[in-house]
């Protein structure tokens, strides 16, 4: 693939070398292949290569790779472009062919069936283009141009014309050829077909219009492409030259020689040209730039096969030989041993002008670096180690602190600062000093190093005070190490060593009563700022603001990038730049309001986070580093900072849809959740805060949090991203609910409640059917009660009753008269005070029926005898039953079964209790039930028989049960020789009582 790319021509042009901070991602990070074609950012905000080897999608942390398992059944693929209303990514295959990207699977487009009867057998090398519409065109050789709209259907809007064409498509020009097409012998327009004067026709079909124009030819016209550059201008490179239109008018012409894979125009203005032949990206400011060859070059000895600006203004360049590279501020340089810096270590800058800065190199002397021409200067080498500079630009002298001593440099010769007690002593050259601090008023400058310290006067250049001579603290010179020194815009002098700080006074060193045990630890170095804050850069304790009374730190929870500071400037508007090994800070400090605090480091592109070093004119700022000079344009922070997308996954391996309320199983609540932030310049190293249901917030670079175990309800998981610039995104959010077990769901509660209601109202209706038919029982009760009291006054008993006693009173049997009439009467009282009760005893029913049936056989003169008998263990006291039930059946023995009889007759009663019940027999001797010639009527009825039937069947509760059973009494010759009643009185218990 990469020899149909690039056509290793030579270089042209004024091409310059700086160099940027690239990342590079090759097939051993992730990319599918090293040789790629094109870049697309799309909507989402991902960045997706096509390869020789498939397409990939980043995320900035890894690459997701996709080929022939997910629908792309050719590998090689050349173009993207983003469907913007759908989201669908379409690519463009070596052959033509296209194919789409939705929902993690690629799909061949409908259209391909036309592309293959053309006899797709050939190199796509013009783009594709995607409309506003959804309509897509392809330019195939031989063919012209076709469209195809939103269903599949194709137009051929250019076909069988013999020349190249350019079609202006809103904000795309597409090239056509077609003049390979077989054409008739008879066409020989030299306006129209190629001719023998080497000559070509060309057609613009634009917005504005078709023209059309002959121009001449060299050659085989190989990677020729158009470009729209704007409504009105369109290039076109052919036959190794540039031609530039201007409303279908030829504007200008240049050779160019080298092979252009791609255009890109930015929103500046500026024109960027992707070259084959390992001829990198050339960046024109203009038009007119390209028409002159003024341009910048990047990436040089790679061939660009395509480039891209992010949406973070961050640069992408792919390569057909050495992948991806990526910049993520293309206005930061940086200046090494890759430009001819000695080495890479820079340990300290002095600037010059805007343009120029000296350099102080450890192992590598002192140079001076023109930045826009790249031009190093190397200064005489007087020491392999320079670790401070301080230049006097109205002097022109450049003071230096090289191998611990103080040199000057003036008319391109260093001078070495002679310790004045020992001006001819070889043994001792001159004053120590490691690091200069010119003070704000710029006329002192001192110089600190491991044996104290020295008062320079930098306009005269002598050294005024040294501590080795003359501080005047004891008899003993001082020669303790200090860190730093400074002379305040008030006149006061502050000196900084590994005890903390000091103030100067007449010649002594004076402690600080100041309780701040950061004033008494380690202190590297000071800086004054406008309002006479004083600064302190301290090891462990962060920075210390100092004015007056009032004391201030900041430290890595206010977003200091350490609290082990390196070293401070204070720029000349109050800005104060922080150098530590964790990174640079730029610090806006205020009394009255919250400190500001922003980070560079190499998520903004330093090639370190070990700071040695800064100094800043302007807006323009210069880092050493150790690993380069570091230089760049400081603008206001990035307020922006990508909110986090979401992915949600089971433990058992279930996904959902962060962008909907998920609803998850309680056995299956075990939540995987992924999240990242679209944060290029981070390098994967981006800080996020997460928490759930607006507890604590958690910090972490995990894009992963596992929830195990999650608690049954709705949860509310919260994350943010924080971008290079310490600013935090808005929220995302995932919104689910662990559903409960059924038996704990509310649909089950709901249930259970409607059922238990549903049960209550049910047994409520039952006990109300219930006590309806008790409360109709007992009224029915009643009034068999009343039919049975009128039943028992059988009227035909009470007249033979009478008649019996006025026949004694005829015959004069006034004894017998008297004692029926009594009995009579007890009888009679006794069964209306049985009919006014509910119950009675049994031995009461027991009266009533010896009375009942001693009134009869007086009636009947003896002509019959009766017994009444107890089964054993019967009390007939405790027992109470509903009373006359027994009474009816008595008086139909007496009536129906002796009546008939002179003599002899026999009724039996007996009495004898049955679980749950009381059996009562009646038995007679008379003629039995089925007795011919009998002297009842066949039509006679007993009501007190039928209502005390009915009474028995509501006492024993079954209604449709057999309470009363009759039967003959057979001798032992099978004859009848009686009648058998059974009555069974169903019995309950009543407090200590048993009734019925």
């Amino acid at each position: 693939m990469l020899g149909l790319l690039a056509l290793f021509l030579p270089a042209w042009g004024m091409a310059q070398s700086n160099h940027f901070a690239y990342r590079q991602f090759t097939a051993n990070d992730g990319l599918p292949s090293s040789e790629v074609y094109d870049i697309l950012q799309d909507k989402l905000g991902y960045i997706w290569f096509s390869t020789d080897n498939g397409v990939s999608r980043f995320d900035g942390y890894s690459f997701q790779n996709y080929g022939v398992v997910q629908g792309l059944k050719e590998p090689v693929v050349f173009y993207m472009q983003e469907d913007r209303e759908k989201g669908r990514i379409w690519m463009q295959s070596l052959a033509g062919r296209l194919y789409y990207f939705e929902k993690d699977s690629i799909y061949p487009f409908s259209g391909n069936r036309v592309l293959d009867s053309l006899g797709l057998e050939q190199f796509c090398e013009i783009p594709f283009y995607l409309d506003s519409l959804g309509s897509i065109y392809v330019s195939l050789s031989a063919h012209g141009l076709l469209q195809f709209d939103t269903t599949g259907k194709v137009d051929f809007l250019l076909s069988g014309h013999y020349s190249k064409s350019v079609y202006e498509i809103e904000n795309r020009a597409i090239l056509v050829f077609s003049d390979s097409v077989s054409r008739p012998v008879s066409v020989r327009n030299p306006e129209e077909v190629w001719n023998e004067k080497g000559q070509f026709p060309l057609d613009l079909y634009l917005n504005s219009g078709h023209y059309k124009m002959i121009l001449p030819r060299k050659g085989y016209p190989a990677q020729s492409s158009a470009f729209r550059v704007d409504d009105k201008t369109v290039l076109l490179r052919i036959y190794e030259k540039l031609w530039a239109f201007q409303e279908g008018k030829l504007i200008w012409s240049i050779p160019y020689p080298d092979p252009i894979n791609f255009w890109f125009k930015d929103q500046d203005g500026s024109i960027f040209l992707g070259l084959s032949a390992r001829l990198g990206l050339r960046r024109y400011k203009s038009l007119e730039a390209i028409r002159t060859g003024i341009f910048e070059s990047y990436l040089q000895g790679y061939s660009v096969s395509h480039f891209i600006v992010d949406q973070d203004g961050g640069y992408w360049f792919s390569t057909t030989e050495a992948g991806v590279f990526y910049l993520a501020d293309p206005a930061l340089k940086i200046y090494d041993q890759s430009i001819g810096l000695p080495v890479d270590y820079v340990s300290s800058i002095a600037l010059k002008n805007q343009d120029a800065c000296y350099i102080g190199l450890e192992g590598g002397g002192v140079v001076l670096l023109n930045t826009e021409t790249e031009k190093i200067s190397p200064l005489p080498n007087v020491g392999g180690w320079a670790y401070d500079l301080v230049y006097n630009q109205e002097a022109d002298v450049l003071w230096a602190a090289i191998n611990f001593k103080i040199y000057s440099f003036r008319e391109n010769q260093w001078q070495i600062c002679r310790d004045k007690l020992y001006p001819n002593n070889a043994t001792r050259l001159g004053y120590q000093a490691r690091r200069l601090h010119l003070s704000p008023q710029k006329s002192t400058l001192w110089a600190t190093s491991s044996f104290g310290f020295n008062e320079i006067n930098f306009e005269k250049g002598e050294v005024v005070f040294s501590s080795l001579h003359d501080l005047r603290n004891g008899t003993k010179a001082y020669n303790f190490r200090t860190l730093d020194a400074i002379t305040t815009r008030n006149g006061q002098v502050f000196i900084a060593n590994t005890n903390g700080l000091f103030e100067l006074i007449n010649q002594e060193l004076v402690a600080l009563n100041i309780d701040h045990p950061a004033f008494h630890a380690r202190i590297e170095a000071i800086e004054e700022l406008p309002d006479s804050t004083l600064v302190l850069g301290s090891k462990g304790y962060g920075l210390l603001f100092w004015k007056g009374d009032q004391i201030a730190v900041l430290t890595e929870s206010d977003g200091l990038s350490a609290n082990m500071i390196e070293n401070l400037y204070a720029a000349g508007d109050g800005v104060l730049w922080v150098g530590t090994l964790n990174g640079l800070n730029k610090v806006n400090w205020s009394w009255d309001r919250a400190a500001s605090i922003r980070v560079f480091s190499t998520a903004n592109g330093f090639p370190t986070n070990e700071i040695n070093c800064v100094k800043t004119r302007g807006d323009v700022v210069w880092v050493a580093t150790t690993k380069g000079l570091v230089k760049f344009s400081w603008s206001q922070p990035r307020l922006h900072s990508p909110a986090p997308i979401i992915k949600v996954a089971l433990a058992s391996g279930g996904v959902f849809d962060p962008g909907r309320k998920a609803y998850v199983d309680y056995k299956e609540n075990n939540l995987i959740i992924h999240f990242l932030s679209l944060n290029y310049k981070m390098n994967g190293q981006i800080p996020y805060r997460y928490r759930l249901n607006s507890d604590d917030w958690v910090f972490t670079k995990s894009t992963t949090v596992h929830f195990p175990s999650m608690q049954v309800g709705q949860q509310e998981f919260e994350v943010q991203a924080q971008n290079e610039d310490g600013i935090w995104s808005t929220s995302s959010f995932f919104v689910f609910q662990i559903m409960p077990p059924w038996w704990k769901s509310w649909w089950f509660k709901f249930l259970a409640f409607f059922t238990c209601i549903s049960i209550g109202i049910l047994i409520y209706q039952y006990r109300m059917r219930q006590l309806k038919h008790e409360n109709d029982m007992q009224r029915q009760m009643v009034e068999l009660e009343r039919s049975a009291l009128q039943a028992q006054m059988n009227p035909h008993f009470i007249f033979n009753c009478l008649n019996s006693i006025q026949n004694y009173i005829l015959q004069n049997e006034k004894k017998e008269a008297i004692l029926y009439l009594g009995r009579f009467a007890t009888l009679v009282r006794s069964i209306l005070n049985a009919s006014a009760s509910g119950n009675i005893s049994l031995h009461e029913e027991l009266k009533l029926l010896t009375n009942y049936l001693d009134l009869e056989k007086l009636r009947f003169k003896d002509r019959f005898i009766y017994t009444v008998e107890l089964a054993p263990g019967l009390d007939t006291f405790d027992l109470r039953i509903p009373p006359l039930l027994v009474q009816p059946y008595v008086e139909n023995a007496v009536l129906h079964g002796i009546s008939g009889k002179k003599e002899g007759g026999i009724v039996r009663v007996c009495f004898e209790a049955k679980p749950g019940f009381l059996e009562v027999t009646i038995e007679d001797n008379g003629p039995g039930i089925q007795i011919e010639n009998t002297t009842i009527p066949k039509n006679y009825k007993s009501f007190g028989i039928s209502i005390t039937r009915d009474r028995l069947k509501l006492l024993s509760g079954n209604p449709e049960g057999e309470a009363v059973h009759t039967e003959n009494v057979l001798d032992e010759n099978a004859l009848i020789c009686g009648t058998r009643v059974k009555v069974r009185i169903g019995l309950q218990k009543d407090n200590s009582h048993s009734e019925i």
